[in-house]
Parts: C-alpha cells; structure tokens; sequence
C-alpha cells in the first residue's frame, strides 16, 4: 500500500433500533474509508454477522446485547475493534 491509498475499515453497525442503524449507515457509508459489511439488531444477529462478514470494527449500542456484558460477544477475527456506545450509566 502506497502513501496515498487508505485501508478501508469493514463496519459492523449494532444497534435495536433500526432507524438508528440506517442513520448510522447512511453517515458512516458516505465515507470512503468505511464499508459497511453488515447492520444487526438483535444478539442472534450479531453473531451471525460476526461470523458470516469479518468486520475489522463495530459499533455497539449495549443496549441491544440484551442481558449480556459486552465481554461475552465473542469475535472470530480476534483483531476486529469494538467501539461499545452506552446508554446506561451502570455500564460505565
């Protein structure tokens, strides 16, 4: 890769609500150094998605892991990057 090429980062968009999820695909997708691989809205879905598209990166609401911690969401490609977005204050 040369000094004028970028890696574009593989996205994994998390979140229950789905007009959140358009909204954050449609801001992040119109930039040139993400791909949006895959948008999820349950932990069944995240999982699939993990597993099935190899994001590098995901952006979690925590509220849509349901009863889990953030920690038990296993990722496959053990480099992917999490990026968890808490809307509850005892997850801080």
């Amino acid at each position: 890769m040369n000094s004028t090429e970028t890696k574009t980062i593989r996205l994994l968009i998390v979140d229950d609500r789905q007009v959140t999820r358009v909204g954050l695909c449609t801001f992040l997708g119109a930039c040139p150094q993400f791909e949006i691989v895959s948008e999820a809205g349950s932990v069944a879905e995240t999982m699939a998605a993990l597993n099935q598209c190899n994001p590098s990166a995901s952006i979690f609401d925590t509220k849509c892991l349901e009863s889990r911690q953030p920690n038990e969401v296993k990722f496959p490609n053990q480099t992917a990057k999490a990026l968890f977005v808490a809307g509850r204050y005892d997850w801080l």
